[in-house]
This record gives structure tokens, C-alpha cells and sequence, in this order.
């Protein structure tokens, strides 16, 4: 009773949910409870909800390793371009060029992925990067709890102007 309870309440919710993925969360919790029924009365696997499952874990990891996936390209993509940059390259900081760059470049080919320690990024600092008519633009935020840990944010796309591709730890830019 109690079952037939739970999958009549699952299926009256699963018609209030506001997005897919609580209809795809709600279609697999009634599958899984449907076959735990139907397995209690024979103990045979032979309808286990495999395709409810597999579709389930795809919908809510997919889009975390697309994310990983954009963050991890975005990062090479930086750390390639400033390791093949000439000595003619000019570099700006919040408008001001830097000579020499050589000091700021090395410390932002250091960006990599760190651990998150519940904080978040403060003010940003505007870089850009000129070399032979390609420009890298990076924007640096400041963590709140770290002063000398920085987010490293590319504003070249939607997803990456808001998400950290990565962050770099440096004295270097105290000063602004």
C-alpha cells in the first residue's frame, strides 16, 4: 500500500515540476520503486530499470563534465598562448601597460585548478595580452578569504566570464 502510495504521489508531483530534470528524477524514482515491487514478488532482474538509471546519470553528470571539459580547453588555451608570445608583446593591467611583462606573464602561465575553499572572488583586474594582432583578454578576482589567491576568469565566452577557468596564487597583483 504504502509503495502504490508513494509512486501515486511521485506521479501527481512529476506534472507540478517546473524543468526536466525533476521529471527525469521523478520517471526514474517511480521505475526503481516499480521494479522493487515487482522483484520482491519474483527476485528476478530481468526489468530492472537499466535505460531509467543510465539516463539519469547522464542527465545530471553530463552537463558537470561539459563544464570540466570547457574549463580545462580555456585553461590550455591561455597557457598556450602566453608560452608563445614574442618579446615585442604588450600587456595591460586595469589600462596601464607593463614593461617589462616578462614577471606577470610567468605568473599567470601558473594558472591551474585548486580546490574549492568556500569563499568567493572580489574585485576584478582586467588583463590584456597583445601579441602580433592576437589579443587574450583575462580578468582576475581576487578571493575573499585568500589575498593572494587569484580567479582566473576569460571573458571571451558566456559560461567562462562566470565560472573560473582556473586560479593562481601570486603577490604580484597587491597593488591593485
Amino acid at each position: 500500500m504504502f509503495i502504490f502510495f508513494s509512486c501515486k504521489s511521485l506521479l501527481c508531483f512529476s506534472f507540478e515540476a517546473e524543468n526536466a530534470n525533476h521529471k527525469a528524477a521523478i520517471v526514474t524514482a517511480i521505475n526503481i520503486v516499480r521494479f522493487a515491487v515487482k522483484y520482491q514478488a519474483t527476485k528476478s532482474l530481468h526489468n530492472f530499470p537499466y535505460k531509467s538509471i543510465v539516463g539519469f546519470v547522464l542527465l545530471f553528470s553530463l552537463p558537470w563534465l561539459l563544464c570540466a571539459l570547457m574549463e580545462s580547453t580555456m585553461r590550455k588555451r591561455v597557457v598556450d598562448f602566453l608560452n608563445n608570445v614574442s618579446p615585442d608583446v604588450t600587456l595591460s593591467v586595469n589600462g596601464q601597460f607593463i614593461r617589462p611583462p616578462d614577471q606577470i606573464i610567468a605568473e599567470l602561465k601558473k594558472i591551474r585548478d585548486l580546490p574549492a575553499h568556500h569563499s568567493h572572488a572580489t574585485k576584478r583586474i582586467h588583463i590584456e595580452v597583445v601579441d602580433r594582432g592576437e589579443s587574450l583578454v583575462l580578468e582576475l578576482g581576487r578571493d575573499s578569504r585568500r589575498m593572494q589567491e587569484y580567479w582566473v576568469f576569460y571573458p571571451g565566452y558566456r559560461y567562462t566570464s562566470g565560472s573560473e577557468i582556473g586560479r593562481i596564487v601570486t603577490s604580484l597583483f597587491d597593488s591593485y
